[in-house]
Order: C-alpha cells, then sequence, then structure tokens
C-alpha cells in the first residue's frame, strides 16, 4: 500500500484527469445499461399494444442513450490518456532524476540495459493499468468485443461438457467473429 501511495504520488495535476475519466465510466455505463430496460418496456408495452407513436418514442430514446454513452466513452478515453500518460511522464522524469544524482559507482552497479527496462517497459506496465481497455476487462454478455468473444470462445468459457466436435465448430467459426 505504501509503494502505491507513492506512485499516485506523482499524478499530481492528472488527479483532476483521472477522477474525471471515472466518473464518466460509471455514467457511460448507466447509459448502456439503460438501453436493455427501454427494449423491454419498448416490446412488453409498445408491440404488445402494437402503438408505434410509443415505439418510435423507445426508439428514439434509445439512440439517444446510445448517443450518449459514446460520447461519455470518448471522453472517459481521452481524460484516462491524458492522465496514465501524464503520470507515467512524472514517473520517468522522477526516474531519470533519480539515475542522474547517482555518482559514477553507483552507476557501474546497473547494467544500462536494465536501467532501460525500469523506465520504458515497467512504467508502461503502470500506465496501461490506469486506462482499462475492452481488452483487457472483463465485459458484461451483451458488450463482448469481437476480440473478447473470439478468446473467449478458443479458451472455451465454462460450462457443460461440450461435445468432441466443438473445437472444430470453434475453428471454423473463428474467422467470422473477426469481421
Amino acid at each position: 500500500m505504501r509503494e502505491l501511495r507513492r506512485l499516485l504520488a506523482f499524478l499530481g495535476p492528472y488527479r483532476w484527469d483521472l477522477l474525471m475519466g471515472g466518473l464518466l465510466v460509471l455514467i457511460e455505463t448507466a447509459f448502456e445499461l439503460v438501453i436493455p430496460v427501454l427494449m423491454a418496456d419498448l416490446i412488453d408495452v409498445g408491440v404488445e399494444n402494437q402503438d408505434l407513436h410509443y415505439i418510435v418514442g423507445k426508439g428514439i430514446q434509445m439512440g439517444v442513450c446510445a448517443l450518449l454513452a459514446l460520447v461519455t466513452g470518448l471522453l472517459y478515453a481521452r481524460f484516462a490518456a491524458k492522465a496514465a500518460y501524464g503520470w507515467g511522464a512524472n514517473i520517468r522524469e522522477a526516474q531519470y532524476e533519480r539515475v542522474q544524482s547517482y555518482g559514477f559507482s553507483n552507476l557501474d552497479k546497473f547494467e544500462s540495459s536494465s536501467l532501460v527496462t525500469r523506465m520504458t517497459t515497467d512504467v508502461t506496465v503502470l500506465q496501461i493499468s490506469i486506462v482499462p481497455t475492452p481488452e483487457n476487462m472483463p465485459c458484461p454478455g451483451w458488450t463482448c468485443t469481437s476480440k473478447q468473444a473470439r478468446l473467449w470462445v478458443f479458451l472455451g468459457a465454462p460450462g457443460p461438457p461440450r461435445p468432441p466436435w466443438s473445437s472444430l465448430f470453434r475453428g471454423c467459426t473463428m474467422p467470422l467473429m473477426g469481421l
């Protein structure tokens, strides 16, 4: 926990961007969760009563929710990327200053490849942890991306035992899921 606090201290002016990104994710999720409720209402009330005006109204509401989810998702990506890359730049700057403060006798103890790895790969891993993408987040069943669906099918989602021919079926349908 102490290390996390130490790393979060480098957020500095990007703290606001991180908080805005988190808030926008919550708002985007709320919009995406309202759409199935509107669809259920459209079917239960509008289709059952054959009310075209009601169906069109619910369709417009669903379109507005989808558009607002798109806008908040784009804004989230902007704020999260700004926070992650600013945070990474601050960490790299602190690392560089620390390495510059070492004496030559201390620098001889480190290999240059190790220092380069610390300043690039390790910080990149931290940046990725702050900007979750659909590839590294679990998804609800109805919002899976094609990459997640392919991975899910390839690895075999937990469930009842599958017949032996299911692997062949998965292999044949894999190219279609990429479209």
